[in-house]
């Protein structure tokens, strides 16, 4: 008796310059803000998901608190006061957030928050005068 080879589908190929839009969208908006933010304020990522792990990774990581989703980016100021922005692929205007980021941001709006989605440089340079934040530089029109 002969058995029939196992056949695996191939994974349909990505069009790596959609599936890294965000990331360049993201990369943009943190060298905005490192350049522009006053000395008193700091922005860092949340590297909360894209990447790929094996499940005893993932159950580890969830144990030292790696918690799905929190936004992408944190911004604070040394008094406590922060904002938190999702940024979403620019490329792809059905990107949307997961129903663990949109629980979230409910809950940190729930308490007063500043959140925002954002999809470019702009929107996030807009979100954040919107909440006060006082820039040293704005993006070009």
């Amino acid at each position: 008796m002969t058995s029939s080879p196992i056949r695996y589908s191939k994974a349909p190929a990505r069009d790596n310059r959609t599936y890294w839009a965000e990331s360049r969208a993201q990369e943009q908006i943190v060298s905005f803000l490192r350049r522009s933010l006053p000395p008193y304020y700091r922005v860092i990522a949340i590297p909360n998901g894209r990447f790929k792990a094996d499940p005893k990774t993932i159950a580890r990581l969830k144990r030292e608190g790696l918690t799905p989703g929190v936004y992408d980016l944190m911004i604070l100021r040394n008094d406590g006061w922060f904002a938190q922005l999702e940024v979403k692929n620019p490329l792809d205007p059905k990107a949307d957030r997961s129903d663990e980021q949109i629980e979230w941001g409910d809950w940190l709006s729930s308490g007063g928050a500043n959140v925002a989605v954002v999809r470019s440089l702009a929107e996030a340079e807009a979100a954040l005068v919107g909440f006060g934040v006082p820039l040293r530089g704005r993006v070009a029109a």
